[in-house]
């Protein structure tokens, strides 16, 4: 069967979807009928996405809610595809063939990478999560003080850690395609800056460019997410390899 990633799924929703448009999908799929019931049209988009993804494991329709992200919103559903499913290649990387060639020393260094990362990664998400509930606020109860709070928080917690990531992370030992988007995104952070600290929730129009800054925040942070479940799989892996190269 196969396995998905349900914070990436989480995510792609998020950048999707206004709430009103993913309520009106559940109300226009059968598929998704049981949170039709369930949600509204003034509900966060956090909220709705939660109550999609825990309806489609609950009755196994991921396959039909991807295919139908896919036909309505195919520009976004691209960007995330690669990342859906939960692949078993890292595990392959540690075939019984490298683990009788595998140096203990070399493993070591992976190791303590690895978990450099996790932890660095822990650290992002927790911090993230602050400018983010500012932002939320604000998207429903537009508030300068607010969106002052979260550009503040942003620049505080967020911004120093990720001008050091993944920079500080030593990729002899450690490789991931996710660690390019995080490098990626990672540029982009002055921009996100530049616009929390100009915006003006008074003027309408800046009302849409909160939006759009929450989704970029969120973005980072489902890449977040996905690099440290990168980390978490290849430490377990990497143990597992070692106790055998130990025991052999």
């Amino acid at each position: 069967m196969t396995q998905y990633n349900t914070e990436t799924i989480f995510k792609l929703l998020v950048a999707a979807f206004r709430p009103v448009e993913l309520w009106r999908l559940c109300r226009d799929k059968p598929f998704l009928q049981p949170v039709f019931q369930e949600v509204n049209r003034d509900m966060s988009i956090d909220d709705i996405a939660d109550a999609v993804i825990d309806c489609c494991r609950r009755h196994v329709t991921f396959d039909e809610l991807l295919e139908t992200i896919r036909s309505v919103r195919e520009r976004q559903f691209r960007r995330y595809e690669k990342f859906i499913k939960i692949s078993d290649d890292q595990p392959a990387l540690f075939s019984r063939a490298m683990v009788m060639d595998a140096d203990l020393s070399d493993l070591l260094s992976q190791l303590k990478e690895w978990k450099l990362v996790h932890n660095n990664s822990q650290e992002l998400l927790n911090s993230l999560n602050i400018p983010l509930d500012y932002l939320t606020t604000c998207r429903f109860r537009p508030d300068n003080a607010t969106l002052d709070q979260a550009g503040s928080k942003w620049q505080e917690l967020c911004v120093p850690k990720l001008r050091s990531v993944p920079d500080k992370w030593d990729l002899r030992y450690i490789y991931s395609p996710v660690l390019s988007d995080l490098r990626y995104q990672t540029s982009n952070i002055d921009d996100i800056t530049r616009q929390l600290m100009q915006t003006d929730v008074d003027v309408i129009e800046a009302r849409e460019r909160v939006d759009f800054l929450y989704l970029q925040i969120v973005e980072i942070r489902g890449t977040i997410w996905d690099v440290l479940t990168v980390a978490d799989k290849s430490i377990m892996v990497l143990v597992e390899t070692m106790q055998r190269v130990i025991g052999r």
